[in-house]
């Protein structure tokens, strides 16, 4: 999410999107995307890391409702 909101808000909002040298711009870019990148690729394998590793009762339909009240 960081790295999304780094280049939305430096990159791409008229009110707030960056000028100037290209050099710094292209570090924060990189950055920014590096970021959004590595989030979107570590976040499948760790949901369902702790999908794996929940205990029986937290799969439960009692469980779900619980966590929705």
């Amino acid at each position: 999410m960081t790295g999304a909101s780094v280049l939305y808000f430096y990159f791409r909002w008229n009110e707030r999107k960056l000028e100037g040298e290209e050099r710094p711009l292209a570090l924060l870019r990189n950055l920014g995307a590096g970021m959004a990148l590595g989030g979107g690729l570590l976040l499948p394998p760790i949901l369902l890391w702790d999908l794996y590793t929940l205990p029986f009762q937290a799969l439960s339909g009692r469980g779900f409702n619980l966590a929705g009240e």
